[in-house]
């Protein structure tokens, strides 16, 4: 793009914090928004909590306001950044972020800047710790970038909205694959059929990271999403530095952390996983879909919170949870051409959505110089 007519800015002078907190004893608010509820490189939150149903940690105390900003500054490299449609409470590792009115700059382009590359780049090389890396907002306000006059800007935000809006359909369009597969499964629980215990189909495996040095890739909880089967994300070993468990092409891994976030992955790779993911092997691989379906659903969901562990931290028990029955007919050869039709169809609306969030990163990059 041109440097012609640019305008060089600070993000302290186009973009500020708010911290207004509320006293959760008197809280006029009924939902909020936690880091697992926002997803890696899309504005649109699709998840939130309501306070009541589950336990909700003192750190809630913020509030924000629809169409603000919020970006997760831990591990900022997940680019978790969102525009919520409502108005609630998020947690004080959250930042909450609105733009300002400034001349030569179009307020609405503040989310897509933070999207980034260039901006997350920033975050990360300011960020502290190791573990759990973190940005203080002070560190973010020392980035720079120039932008070229409010005519161009306007063409490419409006480029950017209409990618948002292909980007929406298509996560849409998973999130009804996802809701077709609870009703096929509970008009199936509706009739009196043989089943099998989880521990005839699924073993647990503990592999240690030592057991195999050679692996690069790490999954964390936060990289398997709520709403497929694919890990969208992941990071490189040498990033990481506690006991992980080690998992094959072909595994379930099974987030076992808050089960009725659904977090379900079909491993298309191997690599090493958070302690906080069951890896899951197939007895028979050909049945791995099925049986990963299975898990996703909110009525397995839901048998996992009955028997999970903690009341703050609600975790799922495998040594209960192999003992669940599931119904014969989900492993035949009918439900099996379900399974595999169902998964090629996310498939295809997986790889589509990461060609559009590319498009919309590399748009913004340019717009960015």
């Amino acid at each position: 793009m041109s440097t012609k007519k640019r305008q060089s800015f600070n993000f302290s002078e186009i973009a500020m914090q708010s911290t207004i907190s509320i006293n959760r004893d008197d809280n006029p608010y009924d939902k909020y928004v936690e880091g697992g509820h926002i997803e890696s490189n899309t504005l649109k939150i699709r998840k939130w909590g309501v306070f009541g149903d589950q336990y909700v940690g003192p750190a809630f105390h913020r509030v924000f306001k629809k169409g603000q900003i919020l970006y997760c500054s831990r591990r900022t490299y997940l680019k978790k950044v969102a525009v919520p449609h409502f108005d609630g409470i998020t947690s004080n590792t959250t930042f909450v972020i609105e733009p300002k009115v400034v001349d030569g700059f179009i307020p609405q382009l503040l989310p897509f800047i933070m999207l980034s590359s260039n901006f997350t780049q920033h975050s990360v090389l300011y960020s502290k710790g190791s573990t759990n890396p973190y940005i203080n907002y002070k560190d973010l306000e020392g980035f720079e970038f120039s932008l070229p006059g409010v005519a161009e800007q306007n063409k490419i935000l409006n480029i950017l909205n209409k990618i948002q809006g292909n980007e929406h359909a298509l996560v849409d369009s998973i999130s009804s694959l996802i809701k077709l597969n609870d009703v096929l499964l509970s008009d199936s629980l509706k009739k009196s059929a043989p089943s099998l215990p989880l521990s005839k189909l699924l073993t647990e495996t503990k592999r240690s990271v030592s057991d195999l040095s050679s692996a690069s890739k790490h999954i964390g909880f936060e990289h398997i999403n709520s709403d497929d089967l694919f890990v969208r994300e992941c990071e490189e070993v040498s990033q990481i530095n506690s006991h992980k468990s080690l998992f094959e092409y072909g595994d379930i891994l099974y987030g076992k952390i808050r089960p009725y976030l659904r977090k379900v992955a079909l491993s298309n790779m191997e690599g090493v996983c958070s302690s906080d993911i069951l890896v899951l092997r197939p007895e028979v691989t050909e049945t791995a879909i099925n049986i990963a379906w299975y898990l996703k659903s909110t009525y397995f969901s839901n048998v996992a919170m009955s028997s999970a562990k903690g009341s703050k931290m609600p975790r799922a028990d495998w040594n209960v949870l192999q003992k669940h029955t599931i119904p014969a007919s989900f492993l035949d050869e009918k439900y099996t051409k379900i399974a595999k039709a169902y998964y090629d169809q996310l498939s295809y609306l997986n790889e589509q959505l990461r060609l559009t969030k590319e498009l919309q990163i590399s748009l913004t990059d340019r717009l960015l110089g």
